[in-house]
């Protein structure tokens, strides 16, 4: 039986081609990163009023996403806390709590894990 047809009953793709398949996948995790930072970009000009105050806690949206949350030895940058992640920026870090009290005026009420999805 030839070489060719073993390795297709195998499902062994043939060295001259294994080549090639690396370069086309290299390519392609090229493309797809480049494809993702382009959408990080748009996300990043999003210029909307409900956006505007998450843009003041997240000044760049690629940073924030490539940033480890809620792992140990992750600590808050602007206030050394040991947790840093979403609760503790929008409900605690004292970096912010002008912000917090000017949104619990707006809103009335006091912000809460229980009651975040009103910002929603």
């Amino acid at each position: 039986m030839p070489m060719e047809a073993i390795q297709l009953i195998g499902t062994i793709i043939p060295n001259d081609l294994l080549g090639n398949e690396t370069n086309v996948l290299c390519y392609l995790r090229n493309e797809e990163k480049k494809a993702k930072n382009d959408f990080i970009r748009l996300w990043q000009e999003i210029d909307s009023g409900q956006a505007i105050w998450s843009k003041e806690i997240v000044e760049s949206v690629l940073d924030w996403i490539n940033k480890k949350h809620d792992e140990e030895g992750t600590k808050c940058e602007y206030c050394d806390n040991p947790m840093d992640n979403a609760e503790h920026t929008v409900m605690n870090c004292e970096k912010w709590i002008n912000e917090r009290e000017e949104l619990n005026n707006l809103l009335r009420k006091k912000l809460s894990v229980e009651n975040a999805t009103i910002l929603c």
